[in-house]
């Protein structure tokens, strides 16, 4: 059973964003949305029902592929984006769906990953093999059957062309936005909460990058919070974690030095979502932050079977 402590408010016109705190078994989790696709740093679910060859082509394009899930922590995270799409998660049968052994309910609150049955046994279509974890409640599956996964985290089967099902994609992304609006240190406190960090925007193209990502979702919010500061008599700008921000950075060129306030004894970096440019800001301003995804830094074990 999962509680959403935070009321969320669907607007399917609008990007809305979620900032999840799932009871157990799930995980606290940052998810971002948009119109019928959910995303994690890791994971894409899109909502609007494919076939299984249809939803694996959606994926190539998009640079990616079908979800291969090889943790329970991927897994979890898979069960938060079906947990938050909701009622949105849910397929269909299409024609001659009964000929091709369909149940005629379809496939509410479940989506096609990428794990696949053949003469090789089970294995991630995309190459890998199954790891030490598995969501498969038996290995019964007939030869040819393609998966899905299931709002409880099972694994189910499913061999034919007629269902029309969400889908999930691996596709890593660069950025998560928090769109509550929040002071600098809270906002840094809430990307290390989900395992990330804030946004190390080092150019104007990577600012204009992470500012289209998000145009939508922040309304007539021109500034977010991402990583960088200094002491206001200081000429050396840092990041959060106190290493110098290289000088090859063009950013700090834009920058200039506030008069001195003993009031605000630190400045730190806001975006332009727009300009893709940075300013200096005031950290006790309320401000929506940008996080920085690191998926890599966080692998658990991935042992072949």
């Amino acid at each position: 059973f999962t509680t959403l402590l935070y009321t969320i408010k669907f607007e399917m016109s609008t990007s809305i964003f979620l900032f999840l705190s799932l009871l157990s078994p799930l995980p606290s989790l940052l998810i971002n949305s948009h119109g019928s696709t959910f995303f994690t740093c890791r994971y894409q679910l899109v909502t609007q029902p494919l076939t299984r060859d249809a939803a694996r082509d959606t994926c190539a394009r998009r640079g990616g592929h079908l979800a291969a899930i090889r943790t329970e922590e991927e897994n979890n995270e898979v069960m938060s984006l079906l947990a938050a799409a909701g009622n949105l998660a849910t397929g269909g049968v299409t024609e001659g769906a009964e000929k091709e052994g369909a149940r005629n309910e379809g496939a509410g609150g479940m989506a096609w990953i990428g794990l696949v049955k053949d003469r090789r046994g089970y294995h991630w279509e995309h190459g890998d093999k199954l790891t030490a974890f598995s969501g498969l409640q038996d290995r019964s599956a007939k030869r040819g059957s393609k998966f899905l996964i299931t709002s409880s985290g099972t694994w189910s089967g499913f061999k034919g062309q007629a269902l029309a099902a969400p889908y999930v994609c691996s596709l890593p992304r660069d950025f998560m936005l928090i769109q509550q609006s929040m002071t600098r240190s809270s906002g840094e406190k809430a990307c290390k909460d989900q395992g990330l960090h804030l946004a190390r925007i080092t150019t104007r193209h990577l600012g204009l990058k992470a500012g289209r990502q998000f145009v939508e979702s922040l309304g007539d919010k021109m500034w977010v919070w991402v990583d960088g500061q200094r002491r206001t008599n200081a000429t050396e700008w840092t990041w959060s974690d106190g290493t110098p921000v290289p000088e090859r950075f063009t950013w700090q060129k834009v920058i200039k030095k506030p008069r001195t306030d003993p009031r605000r004894e630190v400045q730190y970096v806001a975006l332009n979502r727009y300009s893709g440019r940075v300013m200096a800001h005031h950290g006790a301003f309320f401000l929506p932050t940008l996080c920085q995804c690191d998926v890599s830094a966080a692998e658990a074990d991935t042992t072949l079977i």
